[in-house]
């Protein structure tokens, strides 16, 4: 996910001066000023013998790559945190006969969902 109006760093002294919610902030003065904040999902293509079933691990080469656009995310409003429903989002819990990749990072993310749906609570 890339942000349709470019990315932006901070240094790690820029980052400290901010408060730890100063994300949300700037999100809701954008989406009140009806700007929506747009994301662009690209894919990067792979080629024939790289690895793919390690997320960890960047392709060579990987920030030449062609990439292709596979769609656009547009954020036009916010939801109040007492909306969240109780449910845990879990991309392991599949439909039968769908199996989750065999990245061993897939399956110990598992449990921080688990921790998630408690902090919010």
């Amino acid at each position: 996910m890339v942000p349709t109006g470019g990315e932006v760093g901070l240094t790690d002294e820029e980052a400290k001066s901010k408060p730890s919610d100063f994300l949300v902030d700037e999100l809701n003065a954008r989406l009140t000023a009806r700007s929506p904040a747009g994301f662009d999902m690209i894919a990067i293509l792979g080629k024939p013998g790289d690895e793919a079933s390690n997320a960890t691990e960047r392709w060579d080469d990987e920030d030449n790559r062609p990439t292709v656009k596979l769609g656009t995310l547009a954020i036009t409003a916010l939801e109040k945190n007492e909306t969240c429903d109780q449910g845990i989002f879990d991309p392991g819990n599949l439909a039968r006969g769908i199996d989750g990749p065999s990245d061993p990072l897939f399956t110990s993310r598992q449990p921080a969902y688990a921790v998630s749906i408690t902090q919010r609570n």
